[in-house]
C-alpha cells in the first residue's frame, strides 16, 4: 500500500465522480473511493479530499494526479474488497463501510481509518510551500544536507566576482588546479579513409 503527498485527509466515502461533485457540492468533505483511477475519474478527484485506491502504488495514475494536485492519496489497499455496484467496502473482519461513512486517511503511511481521526496541520507542508522563513524551514530539516555549492575555476577577477556573488567557491585568480595523470587525448581526429565512398568513379 503506498500514499502520497504529507498530509491526511478526512470525508465521506464516495464511489463514483458524478457523486463526489455532488457531495462536495453540499459543503461535505469527500473521500473518492475507486479500484483504480482513470482520465473519466478526474472531475471526481478534484472535488475530493482525498483518493483511495485498492489497486495501483506510488506511480500509478491515482497517485501521481493526487500529488500534482497536493492532494492526499492512499493507493493498492489491497485488503480492501471495493465493490463499486453495492457501493460498499468489505473488510476482511466483516466490517463494511457504505457510501456516506466518514473515513480517514493517511498519506505518509498509506494507512486508512474508520472514522473522523482528529488531524493536525503539517509542519512540511509550509516548507515545502515556501510559507516559512528560510531559517524555520531549514530548522524542519536538520539531517538533508544542503545541495552542493557551484564551482568556478575563477580564470579572471570578474568572473570571480561574478561567480562569488552567486554563491561559488574555487581557486583563486591565477591559481591551476594540479592536473593528474596524463593529458586525455581526442580520439575525434579526421582519418583517411583507405576505400573509396560507394558509388564514386
Amino acid at each position: 500500500m503506498a500514499g502520497s503527498w504529507p498530509r491526511p485527509a478526512v470525508g465521506r466515502a464516495v464511489f463514483d465522480p458524478p457523486g463526489a461533485k455532488e457531495w462536495h457540492a453540499r459543503g461535505e468533505e469527500v473521500v473518492l473511493v475507486r479500484k483504480e483511477t482513470n482520465p473519466d475519474d478526474l472531475a471526481g478527484m478534484i472535488a475530493s479530499n482525498g483518493i483511495l485506491t485498492a489497486r495501483g502504488g506510488k506511480t500509478s495514475h491515482a497517485a501521481v494526479v493526487a500529488r500534482g494536485m497536493g492532494k492526499t492519496c492512499v493507493c493498492g489497499a489491497e485488503s480492501l474488497d471495493i465493490d463499486l455496484t453495492a457501493r460498499e467496502i468489505r473488510l476482511k473482519d466483516g466490517t463494511t463501510v457504505s457510501e456516506g461513512d466518514v473515513l480517514s486517511i493517511d498519506g505518509p503511511r498509506g494507512a486508512v481509518y474508520l472514522g473522523d481521526v482528529p488531524v493536525r496541520p503539517s509542519e512540511a507542508v509550509p516548507s515545502f510551500e515556501g510559507e516559512l522563513a528560510p531559517a524555520a524551514s531549514r530548522a524542519l530539516t536538520p539531517a538533508v544536507p544542503p545541495p552542493p555549492r557551484p564551482r568556478d575555476r575563477l580564470r579572471s577577477p570578474p568572473a570571480a566576482a561574478r561567480a562569488a556573488d552567486a554563491g561559488a567557491r574555487g581557486w583563486p585568480p591565477g591559481a591551476r588546479p594540479r592536473r593528474r595523470g596524463p593529458r586525455p587525448r581526442c580520439s575525434c581526429r579526421p582519418r583517411a579513409f583507405a576505400r573509396r565512398p560507394v558509388g564514386s568513379g
